[in-house]
């Protein structure tokens, strides 16, 4: 989780004196500034698919990666070797069985499958950390931080996880801590999040509407966001509040492996994959005490989700939010327990960006920033107005 602002998207070297800037290999999938979304970063089945990758498949990776690399003071990655230990399983990671003399590819495949990470995000990782699978002239340094675990922004890294393998089994199991435990992290899925450009407050933020697991996760480890100057210089330096982390992560997974969003494959089910919109007709019953309908009509058609699963509120509830259609002899009756007060907003309203603005409050002794929308006699606050947040973003993508 090395939070270092780095814009090194291409490999740099000093040749008879000049500054040569060499531009990543390019796979028939690359990146686009236009293509980035902060709100969906990597899609789950990806992020998760821990088959990616054999071992055989990872190391002629790494060889056509490092072909130029010559040992350093420590070997390139394609020829890197470690005798591993033994660790434990637990509730996030399978337990890994160590071993003499592992290569990279090995570890990388075997920490793959313990934690349920893909390889690809692991050597992604590897190189917008510390250039890793790119470099011609690796250090041992650049092998004791590979993940930038233990390495938080203003401080030294911690020495108690210095190692390759030990880095990767650490990162591994934190980011399958964060699809365990979302509620125990600033960055939730399903949930209009604040992230700032730069570790300096006076950057500033802005509110993203973070639709999934991995993507959230990827905000807890590096949590900045890149800003206008970074995106347009996608492969180089923006300005002095640009960060680069998670920029470069999609980056060179787009230009390494293809979208980064693909949902080719699932995701365990220990992790909400990003929901496709449901069709269909939901039938409600008159005697349900949270949705009631007079006569003649009982149903109506859904239209589609707007999250992945369920919304987290600050509150401990879950809810999942739906678009339907429903005619206009709808009676809701609401749970007293949930729900305070029904009453309708005209969604002209909602769709005025002037409508919305972001408070600052203060829940279990955590001053948070939420989003709130002023309608007359109302507050709209919280997870509501994030999800009427996130329905407007959604219907602003189509106009």
């Amino acid at each position: 989780m090395n939070k270092r602002l780095t814009a090194a998207m291409a490999t740099i070297g000093l040749v008879a004196g000049c500054l040569t800037i060499i531009a990543p290999s390019q796979s028939s999938y690359a990146a686009d500034a236009a293509n980035w979304d902060p709100g969906y970063i990597i899609s789950d089945a990806q992020f998760y698919n821990a088959s990616s990758m054999t071992v055989d498949q990872i190391q002629t990776f790494l060889n056509t990666q490092g072909k130029s690399c010559v040992a350093g003071t420590a070997p390139c990655l394609k020829d890197f070797k470690q005798t591993t230990a033994d660790w434990a399983a637990d509730a996030y990671c399978a337990g890994y069985a160590g071993a003499a003399n592992e290569s990279a590819a090995t570890i990388l495949a075997k920490v793959g499958k313990a934690c349920g990470i893909s390889p690809k995000v692991l050597m992604v990782t590897l190189q917008k950390e510390n250039s890793l699978v790119t470099r011609t002239q690796p250090t041992s340094g650049a092998y004791q931080t590979a993940m930038g675990y233990g390495c938080p922004d203003g401080a030294a890294c911690n020495t108690a996880y210095y190692g390759f393998y030990n880095q990767l089994y650490r990162a591994a199991r934190q980011f399958k801590i964060y699809a365990a435990l979302p509620g125990s992290f600033s960055y939730r899925a399903g949930a209009t999040n604040y992230i700032q450009y730069n570790p300096s407050a006076s950057c500033g933020s802005s509110a993203v509407y973070i639709q999934n697991q991995a993507t959230a996760s990827l905000y807890n480890y590096t949590p900045y966001q890149p800003n206008k100057a970074a995106l347009t210089n996608l492969y180089g330096s923006g300005d002095s509040c640009s960060s680069y982390g998670n920029r470069n992560f999609w980056a060179y997974f787009t230009d390494w492996f293809g979208d980064p969003r693909s949902t080719t494959s699932t995701p365990p089910p220990t992790v909400i994959a990003l929901a496709a919109p449901a069709t269909g007709t939901v039938v409600v019953s008159v005697d349900d005490p949270l949705n009631v309908r007079n006569a003649p009509s009982t149903s109506g058609a859904i239209m589609g989700k707007l999250t992945n699963g369920t919304v987290v509120t600050i509150t401990g509830y879950r809810v999942t939010p739906v678009v339907a259609v429903v005619d206009p002899d709808f009676v809701p009756v609401p749970q007293p327990s949930e729900v305070a007060e029904v009453f309708e907003v005209p969604l002209d309203y909602l769709m005025a960006p002037d409508s919305l603005r972001q408070v600052e409050i203060t829940h279990r002794g955590r001053v948070r920033h939420v989003l709130e929308y002023g309608w007359p006699g109302q507050r709209i606050w919280g997870a509501t107005a994030a999800i009427l947040y996130n329905l407007r973003r959604r219907l602003e993508q189509v106009q």
